[in-house]
C-alpha cells in the first residue's frame, strides 16, 4: 500500500623558475623554488589556512590587477598554483634537470615524449637529472568567457598552451596565455616527490578519466562540466558550475596517489564556498525539462550530485583529518534527513514504513518529482557512511522503500526501470551499468556495517546483470 506524503519543507603564462640550492633539499624547497613566480605581483591577502591532520594547507593571493595567482602549500611541501589572467602573457622557466618525460592522454591512450609544443591538454611532467627531481601536473592556459547562470564558454579558437622543451642547461616550461575576449585560467601542481606512480598498472587506466581540458574544466572559481543540451544556457563549448564534481569526487574517493590527495583537497576546499545555507550545493543552470515537467527552476537541488559530493567530503575529511570537510558532510546530512522526511512517497510493508525520496527540489516551489533508483541508492550509501543515528534511520527507511517495490523495478526484459514516477508507476530508460554499480557499492557497505547482503537488492542485481550480459554491456563492477 502506498501513502503519498509531501510536507512543506589565468591568464597568465608563467615562467616556472626553479633554482634548487646545492645539496639536499627538504620538500619545502619547492615553495622557495616557485617563489619567483609571484615576486613581481603584489600580496593581496592571506586566506585562513585549511587544517588537516598533517598540518595546515596555507593559501596566499597575489595580483597586479590583471593577473591573479593563488598559491597553496601543503604540509608535505607540495605547491599548487591556480591562476587567472585578463590579458595576454607569456612566461617560461628553466627547470634544473637533464631529462624530461611528458605524459598526455590522447584518445584514451597515453603518449610519452620528451617535449611538447603549444599543448592544450593536461600534462604530467617528470624532470630528472638535476640536484632535485620535480613532478608536475600542468593544466595549460585555456580561454573562457562568463555566461549567465554561473556558466562559462570555452574559447578554443584563441591560441595558447604549454610548451616543454629540453635545451642547454635544463628543461624549459613555457605557459602562453592568449589575448581573448574573456580571461584565461591554468593551474600547476608541483612536488619534489612523484605525484603519481606510473609503474602501478592500474594508475594509467584510472587517470585517463582525470583530464581538466576536455569535458571537465577547472578555473579559480571552481569545477565546471559540459552542460546538458536541454539546459539554459547550453552550447558545444558551454560548461556549468555543477555540484557534480566528477573528477574531484573521483580523486577523493579513489585516492591512491599524492596527486589525488593534493588536487582533491584544493578542489573540494574551493567548492565549499558554493554550499547554500540549507546545506546543499545548488545547480545554477536551468534544467529546461525540470521546468517543463515539475516547475523547478534554476538553482535547484539535485540529490544524486549532492550525495556523491558529500560522500567525497566525508571520505577525504576522515582520511586526511580535515574537519572543514566533515562539516560539509554533516551539514548536508542535516539537510537530507528532514528533506527525506517531508519529500517522500511512503509505502507500508511487513517490516514497517518505507520511503522513496524525491530527486529534485527548489525552495521556491515545484511539483513532487520522480525517484530514480540510482539517486536513492547514492543517498542511502552516503547516509550509512555518515553514520549518525538520524542518518541511519532515514537510510533504513529509504532501503525499505526500494525493497517494498522490488518487483516494480524489474522490466519484462530483465532490465530495471530508471525511476518511480509521481503517478505511482515505474518508467524511463535506465543507464546501462551505473545503477548496477550503485547496487554493488551499497551491498558492500551493507556487508561492512551489518555483515550481510540484502536479498532484495541481490534479486535486482541478478536481473540487471542478466540483461547487461545479454546485451554485451561492459563497464560494470565485478
Amino acid at each position: 500500500m502506498r501513502l503519498h506524503m509531501r510536507l512543506p519543507a589565468v591568464l597568465l603564462s608563467l615562467t616556472l623558475l626553479f633554482s634548487p640550492a646545492q645539496g639536499f633539499q627538504p620538500p619545502e624547497s619547492v615553495y622557495n623554488a616557485v617563489r619567483p613566480l609571484f615576486t613581481g605581483l603584489s600580496w593581496v591577502h592571506t586566506a585562513a589556512p585549511l587544517a588537516t591532520a598533517a598540518g595546515d594547507v596555507t593559501s596566499v593571493y597575489y595580483s597586479d590587477g590583471g593577473i591573479d595567482v593563488n598559491v597553496r602549500q601543503f604540509p608535505n611541501g607540495d605547491v599548487f598554483l591556480q591562476c587567472r589572467a585578463d590579458a595576454a602573457d607569456t612566461r617560461s622557466v628553466l627547470l634544473d634537470g637533464s631529462a624530461c618525460q611528458v605524459r598526455r592522454c590522447t584518445g584514451g591512450k597515453w603518449v610519452v615524449t620528451d617535449c611538447v609544443q603549444n599543448a592544450r591538454d593536461t600534462l604530467y611532467i617528470t624532470v630528472t637529472g638535476g640536484v632535485q627531481s620535480y613532478s608536475l601536473i600542468v593544466n595549460p592556459p585555456l580561454a573562457y568567457r562568463s555566461l549567465s547562470h554561473d556558466c562559462i564558454e570555452a574559447l578554443p579558437y584563441y591560441t595558447g598552451g604549454a610548451t616543454v622543451m629540453t635545451e642547454y642547461g635544463g628543461v624549459r616550461l613555457t605557459l602562453n596565455a592568449p589575448a581573448c575576449n574573456g580571461y584565461a585560467a591554468w593551474f600547476v601542481l608541483i612536488s619534489a616527490q612523484p605525484l603519481i606512480d606510473w609503474n602501478d598498472p592500474v594508475i594509467p587506466r584510472i587517470w585517463t578519466n582525470y583530464s581538466f581540458s576536455a569535458q571537465s574544466r577547472w578555473t579559480p572559481a571552481g569545477y565546471y562540466y559540459t552542460v546538458p543540451k536541454d539546459y539554459t544556457p547550453t552550447g558545444a563549448n558551454v560548461y556549468e558550475h555543477t555540484p557534480a564534481l566528477y573528477v574531484p569526487v573521483a580523486l577523493a574517493l579513489t585516492g591512491g596517489s599524492r596527486a589525488a590527495d593534493d588536487l582533491a583537497t584544493v578542489m573540494l576546499d574551493t567548492s565549499r564556498a558554493y554550499y547554500n545555507n540549507l546545506g546543499y550545493f545548488p545547480t545554477a543552470a536551468q534544467s529546461n525539462w525540470l521546468m517543463r515537467d515539475y516547475g523547478i527552476g534554476a538553482g535547484f537541488y539535485d540529490s544524486r550530485f549532492n550525495a556523491d559530493t558529500a560522500r567525497a567530503y566525508l571520505t577525504l575529511g576522515r582520511r586526511l583529518g580535515i574537519p572543514a570537510f566533515t562539516d560539509v558532510a554533516d551539514r548536508f546530512a542535516q539537510f537530507l534527513v528532514p528533506f527525506s522526511d517531508s519529500h517522500s512517497f511512503l509505502f507500508f510493508g511487513g517490516t514497517g514504513f518505507g520511503r522513496l525520496t524525491q530527486d529534485y527540489y527548489h525552495p521556491d516551489g515545484g511539483k513532487p518529482t520522480h525517484v530514480a533508483l540510482n539517486h536513492q541508492l547514492a543517498e542511502i550509501l552516503f547516509l550509512y557512511q555518515h553514520g549518525s543515528a538520524a542518518s541511519v534511520r532515514v537510510a533504513d527507511a529509504m532501503l525499505r522503500g526500494i525493497k517494498f517495490n522490488r518487483d516494480g523495478w524489474i522490466m519484462d526484459d530483465g532490465n530495471l526501470h530508471y525511476a518511480y514516477l509521481p503517478d505511482d508507476s515505474f518508467g524511463l530508460k535506465d543507464y546501462d551499468y551505473l545503477t548496477y554499480n550503485d547496487l554493488y557499492a551499497l551491498q558492500n557497505e551493507l556487508m561492512r556495517i551489518k555483515g550481510v547482503r540484502d536479498l532484495d537488492l541481490d534479486i535486482l542485481m541478478r536481473s540487471k546483470l542478466w540483461w547487461m550480459r545479454k546485451n554485451d554491456i561492459t563497464g560494470y563492477n565485478e
